[in-house]
């Protein structure tokens, strides 16, 4: 029996050729596969340092604000009304809030050219609520004697209570003179606008 040379090493060429083209299939099924890992890597690195950035852009943005602000509060843009016990802010070039804006814009400070030597020698002022016809109104003054004061509404003296039956209900002493014309300014404005408040606040005086 005769080896036919030629056909085993046509065999193996048809073998060969074969594993080749396996080899090849496998090889682009794998380079395939590698690339699309490497797009999603490639998109979880650039999708982490989108929002890396994002983060930073917002944290630029907020803490850039808040320089802002502080740099606003530096410079005087903002600050408090500075009515005795308010501490409501306002911007700088303002001294009053809102309230007591229109308190003093509408009812006026009050001011008399006589005070300025009688108050001299006198470190306390008085602030103070009248109850007139029988509660059914209230009146607010302010004064440097209160006795004295309280006697002229109750004789007539004062043209707005005459004649209305005033009564006491509420006081407070105060430092200055400007403070309690701020006060009374503040207590007629009150008045008008709130009187619920008002009858609280003399109620709570008449528990002390």
């Amino acid at each position: 029996m005769s080896v036919d040379w030629l056909e085993i090493v046509v065999g193996l060429r048809a073998a060969l050729q074969g594993l080749v083209v396996a080899l090849e299939v496998v090889l682009e099924g794998f380079l395939r596969a590698t690339a699309s890992w490497g797009l999603v890597l490639v998109g979880i690195f650039c999708g982490a340092w989108m929002v890396q950035l994002l983060e930073r852009l917002m944290q630029f943005t907020l803490f850039g604000w808040l320089r802002a602000l502080r740099w606003l509060w530096r410079f005087g843009l903002s600050g408090h009304c500075v009515f005795p016990g308010c501490r409501t802010r306002i911007r700088a070039r303002y001294q009053l809030c809102r309230n007591h804006f229109l308190a003093a814009s509408r009812y006026g400070w009050e001011h008399r050219d006589s005070w300025r030597g009688k108050d001299a020698g006198s470190d306390a002022f008085y602030a103070y609520v009248l109850e007139l016809d029988g509660g059914q109104s209230l009146y607010a003054g302010q004064t440097r004697n209160p006795m004295r004061r309280l006697h002229e509404h109750l004789n007539g003296g004062t043209r707005t209570t005459a004649g209305r039956h005033p009564r006491l209900a509420w006081f407070e002493q105060l430092p200055t003179r400007q403070a309690a014309v701020e006060k009374e300014a503040d207590l007629k404005h009150r008045i008008d606008t709130d009187p619920q408040a008002v009858w609280l606040m003399i109620e709570a005086f008449r528990r002390r």
